[in-house]
């Protein structure tokens, strides 16, 4: 019988983690390939950081649980659009999770070589399935709080994948608010909604609502966005139902953000 370790052929380093490495791997049972991502055990015992490869593999089995659930497949949700667990095991003094892999990069690598910024229906195309894999996320009552272009990853038939669970949490129900955060706080500092920053009690849907809005304007302007009101100088280019979008997605009071129910319903998303 082939051991776990050995089931997996390990080809080449992706990118450094947190607490290691991701690899990509061949998986000589089916041949697939897959992304491996190794955490050091002592590096996690150290407790410093809130990323969890316990928790993130929690999450991402009850995410594929709820892609078989009745209430995800009458939702217009995407679970294509979340990148799928495959195993898990500890070896050698590592955490192993393996999952599918997405052979293209990440969402922030591709920004900066195509620069995208001034091709609006090409961040349609894509915004469009952040939202649509954000979307099958919540429906399972699941807050992702580190929503990144860097966590959004292409495959090679130009399908993105929501993936890095390490801070996700499970919440009871729409409108359920999290636990203010002190200290130590989730996400990347220039995506994290500013209640969460603040260390407010917070919604995490609407936080995670305000992540993507800064994806989406990175993805138009190739920058975050600026402390200054960013409307003040608007590219001639871009349409203006966008910045009625983003207005609404970075409105710093959560009670009066959209939700993303209403970012999905937004005019923008829905011309050609």
């Amino acid at each position: 019988m082939t051991s776990t370790t050995q089931r997996y052929v390990e080809n080449k380093v992706l990118r450094q983690s947190l607490f290691g490495q991701v690899i990509h791997a061949v998986d000589t049972l089916d041949g697939s390939d897959v992304a491996i991502k190794k955490s050091s055990q002592d590096a996690m015992n150290q407790g410093r950081f809130l990323d969890n490869p316990f928790r993130e593999v929690e999450i991402m089995k009850y995410l594929a649980e709820f892609r078989q659930h009745p209430l995800a497949k009458q939702q217009p949700a995407c679970a294509d659009n979340v990148i799928w667990f495959k195993d898990s095991h500890t070896a050698d003094g590592y955490h192993w999770i393996v999952t599918e892999y997405a052979m293209c990069g990440d969402m922030n690598e591709f920004v900066k070589r195509y620069t995208v910024k001034a091709l609006e229906p090409l961040v349609k195309f894509y915004f469009r399935q952040m939202v649509a894999g954000l979307a099958f996320v919540h429906a399972a009552n699941v807050v992702h709080l580190d929503i990144s272009l860097h966590n959004m990853l292409l495959d090679d038939t130009d399908t993105l994948k929501i993936a890095d669970f390490g801070v996700a949490k499970i919440v009871p129900e729409d409108g359920h608010l999290l636990d203010r955060c002190i200290g130590r706080l989730p996400g990347k500092p220039f995506y994290t909604a500013p209640e969460i920053q603040s260390s407010k009690p917070y919604d995490g849907k609407k936080a995670d609502v305000y992540s993507l809005g800064v994806c989406l304007f990175i993805m138009l302007h190739g920058h975050y966005p600026l402390p200054a009101k960013y409307t003040q100088k608007k590219p001639r280019h871009l349409l203006s139902s966008v910045y009625s979008l983003l207005d609404h997605m970075l409105e710093r009071d959560p009670t009066r953000r959209y939700s993303l129910d209403q970012v999905t319903d937004h005019p923008w998303l829905s011309m050609p």
